[in-house]
């Protein structure tokens, strides 16, 4: 786990806890602020596990292009090629007429 999973999970207990308080006290406003950095910290949290995971997948990639070297250049050729073409679908094809 990496610091971010960690202190989101802290967050979203202790706006939980903060919730909790704001319900028994009758504050609105604490129930609130608790809510808040409940959902802070879920969103940190979750941030943290998708850095994680990007981190995996990218550290996978680098040892499938040293594994294969040829097969990725043809994978990275391939995929500028239908990126090309999916970006140039879009313009308009313009024909220019001279006169003679």
């Amino acid at each position: 786990m990496n610091e971010d999973v960690i202190q989101g999970a802290m967050q979203n207990g202790l706006g939980s806890m903060k919730q909790a308080a704001g319900q028994a006290l009758d504050d609105g406003e604490l129930e609130m602020k608790g809510k808040a950095q409940k959902l802070a910290g879920k969103a940190q949290k979750t941030y943290g596990q998708v850095k994680e995971n990007t981190i995996g997948r990218v550290q996978q990639f680098g040892g499938y292009v040293r594994e294969r070297p040829y097969a990725a250049l043809a994978l990275a050729v391939t995929a500028g090629i239908v990126l090309g073409r999916l970006i140039s679908i879009d313009r308009p094809r313009v024909v220019y007429l001279r006169d003679r």
